[in-house]
């Protein structure tokens, strides 16, 4: 396995790291769907593996960088759009100092406007997707599935489980936002309850 190593000096490399413990196995023909992909650090050290990737970014300050990085991989695939329960508009809301850098404060906007670090008042609409449908669509054994949709997770989560999808995924690696959205807490620990009452063993909140 060949992987790009030593050349993310930000603070995406202890997730870069973090990530790597779930995902050492990677092969040509694995997949891995990274929600909330952002510009693509997370998925870049398997971009040369071959396997099959599939890169959500809603934000299109973000995803212009995410799309230009990976077009000539025919392995990877981005999409536009954000994440979520349901096929649909949704608006996205953006971090209240996107207007100093639009870039650099993209991965704080969020599909919650009761994020703490959300402008109200400036946002996008936006397609939303409904994750479940989707990989049971493609029809395939998931490696890894990233979840770091800024508060949409647990209703995805909760979905997976619902629906018994996650049984077809090997590993789900998630962040929660319960500092920034603190109307989540009861809402997560809710599901990992859940997750620990199931005996869910391949969801796993500690990654970052």
């Amino acid at each position: 396995m060949k992987f790009i190593k030593n050349i993310f000096n930000n603070s995406k490399i202890d997730k870069l790291n973090n990530l790597s413990n779930f995902v050492s196995n990677i092969n040509p023909q694995d997949t891995i769907i990274d929600c909330g992909a952002n510009i693509g650090d997370i998925i870049i050290p398997y971009s040369d593996i071959g396997c099959n990737i599939i890169a959500f970014e809603p934000n299109p300050f973000a995803f212009e960088v995410l799309n230009n990085r990976f077009k000539h991989f025919d392995h990877i695939q981005c999409i536009p759009k954000a994440v979520s329960t349901k096929n649909g508009v949704s608006k996205l809301f953006f971090h209240e100092n996107s207007d100093n850098d639009e870039l650099l404060w993209s991965t704080g906007s969020s599909l919650f406007d009761t994020k703490v670090n959300v402008i109200k008042t400036k946002y996008i609409n936006v397609e939303t997707v409904n994750l479940s449908e989707y990989i049971t669509s493609i029809n395939s054994t998931i490696k890894v599935l990233k979840l770091d949709i800024e508060g949409e997770e647990i209703n995805v989560i909760n979905q997976l489980i619902d629906k018994n999808i996650h049984k077809n995924i090997e590993n789900i690696v998630v962040e929660t936002h319960t500092e920034k959205i603190p109307s989540l807490k009861k809402e997560t620990n809710a599901l990992k309850k859940r997750v620990n009452r199931l005996q869910i063993k391949n969801i796993h909140f500690n990654w970052i």
